[in-house]
């Protein structure tokens, strides 16, 4: 039973105090790197010119009035 405890990233248990949340160390460092990928694609997008807001920002400016 301890190796399929181990092999758990995350675990979550309601009692009557609240919620228990557990996540692993491993679960933890995953998704830390995940985050440093995704902001690393998101700079060099913009880098090269890719428009982050998706073109979001051309909308807006196109329903405002002008100046």
């Amino acid at each position: 039973m301890a190796e399929a405890h181990q092999a758990v990233a995350f675990q979550f248990t309601v009692t009557p105090e609240g919620l228990d949340f557990h996540l692993s160390r491993e679960a933890v460092r995953q998704l830390y790197l995940a985050g440093i990928s995704s902001w690393k694609k998101r700079l060099v997008r913009a880098k090269v010119g890719v428009d982050p807001s998706l073109g979001l920002i051309a909308r807006i400016r196109h329903c405002l009035p002008e100046r």
